[in-house]
């Protein structure tokens, strides 16, 4: 969409599947953001126009593992930049 100019006249609605993983993660937002700027009339209509996001908390033990297996790197990493001064 970033590539048309123009469109013969402004357009009453836009319908896009611009959700990814975790709703921003194909990042076609910005080409909606775009679409809408440039192609929709005064008063159109953008669809889906909202979305809601939500989180719980959780722990598996593999993301234990993988924290810790972190935690442990960076310590690790601690330990030769000191080692080296």
């Amino acid at each position: 969409v970033e590539d048309i100019e123009s469109l013969p006249e402004p357009v009453d609605v836009i319908i896009s599947e611009w959700m990814g993983y975790f709703l921003l993660r194909e990042s076609m937002l910005d080409s909606v953001i775009v679409a809408r700027d440039r192609f929709l009339r005064p008063g159109g209509a953008l669809y889906p126009s909202h979305c809601t996001v939500y989180l719980a908390p959780c722990r598996t033990p593999l993301a234990m593992q993988r924290a810790n297996e972190l935690s442990n790197a960076m310590n690790n990493w601690d330990r030769f930049s000191s080692d080296i001064q």
